[in-house]
């Protein structure tokens, strides 16, 4: 475990990492992170993705489960409180590194850490590595206080995602009561924004409903202008391809060419009473949703950069 004093460390490490999180699953949370973190690593950024969820689906979504080891890289570093092993790093795409989470950190997580011992409980296994990465994203499980105080122990920015359900917004008090807490310790740590998620193109009426709740939380402030669109089609392939909405989108006008050549070759195949080949499957819907995600990616970069500004003029002041 680790000590009752709050360790020593160069902050200016952390100043770009952003934990996500709501204490309610569902809202798209991993998606949003993985989505991001791959958008920013294609325009060119060095991306760190740091999964603390023991169900480990970032490793899913990116298409590194065979390397995730359950988590154990990660795991071992927080229990044996010492730097993550180079082999922990995995190139999940270009510009992008994944350190895994996993079934290991389950047990982990009740060892009997204080909320103190919570909240510093990275900051050893971080290193200078840190600086290496324009951006270092740490996604949270929903409700494991331990892995959220550590997230948020070493973060700079609290991005929240949620859905515009009633429960679903409810449960951002929580992490705003939270971040509330985290900072007596971690006192540069702030909210960055809340995105909405899940919300049907064209549905004005929910999306309205939904950011006069966010507002009553005065949280209206940090509401991105652009949510995420619901296409559970999409989402589902590219779970089962390991893709990314964008590079589903990048393919969509070859896979329809494709789909239309297997198609006629299909009418050959039936007209000679040949078994015929599967269809591939073209997603336009995917354009509009890697949108989405780009335009959050674009916000957020440009929150960060104002964030920074402001920051170096009252250091200046």
């Amino acid at each position: 475990m680790t000590s009752d004093t709050s360790p020593v460390v160069e902050r200016a490490w952390f100043s770009r990492i952003v934990a996500l999180n709501n204490s309610k699953g569902g809202v798209y949370k991993t998606s949003l992170v993985t989505n991001l973190a791959g958008i920013l690593a294609a325009g060119g950024m060095r991306i760190l993705l740091i999964d603390l969820d023991p169900q480990g689906d970032t490793s899913v979504e990116l298409g590194c489960k065979d390397l995730a080891l359950e988590g154990k890289h990660l795991a071992d570093a927080i229990r044996e409180q010492r730097p993550l092993d180079p082999d922990a790093f995995i190139p999940a795409r270009e510009n992008l590194d994944l350190v895994a989470g996993g079934e290991l950190l389950e047990d982990l997580q009740f060892e009997g850490y204080s909320k103190e011992e919570s909240m510093d409980l990275l900051l050893a296994v971080f290193d200078t590595w840190v600086g290496d990465y324009d951006v270092v994203f740490i996604d949270t499980p929903p409700s494991s206080l331990v892995y959220i105080y550590a997230a948020m122990g070493v973060a700079r920015f609290l991005l929240m995602p949620t859905k515009a359900d009633v429960a679903s917004i409810d449960r951002m008090s929580k992490a705003v009561k939270t971040m509330a807490t985290v900072r007596e310790r971690n006192e540069v740590l702030e909210p960055i924004g809340v995105v909405l998620t899940g919300i049907a193109r064209g549905n004005d009426a929910i999306r309205k409903a939904a950011e006069q709740r966010i507002r009553a939380m005065s949280l209206g402030p940090y509401l991105f202008k652009h949510t995420v669109s619901t296409t559970e089609a999409v989402a589902q392939v590219a779970r089962e391809r390991s893709q990314l909405i964008h590079e589903i989108a990048g393919t969509i006008d070859d896979v329809k060419d494709q789909a239309i050549r297997v198609l006629q070759e299909n009418e050959v195949l039936r007209k000679a009473g040949k078994e015929t080949k599967p269809v591939p499957r073209s997603l336009p819907a995917a354009k509009n949703l890697a949108k989405d995600y780009m335009d959050i990616a674009q916000e957020l970069a440009q929150r960060i950069a104002e964030q920074e500004a402001d920051t170096d003029e009252e250091e200046q002041a």
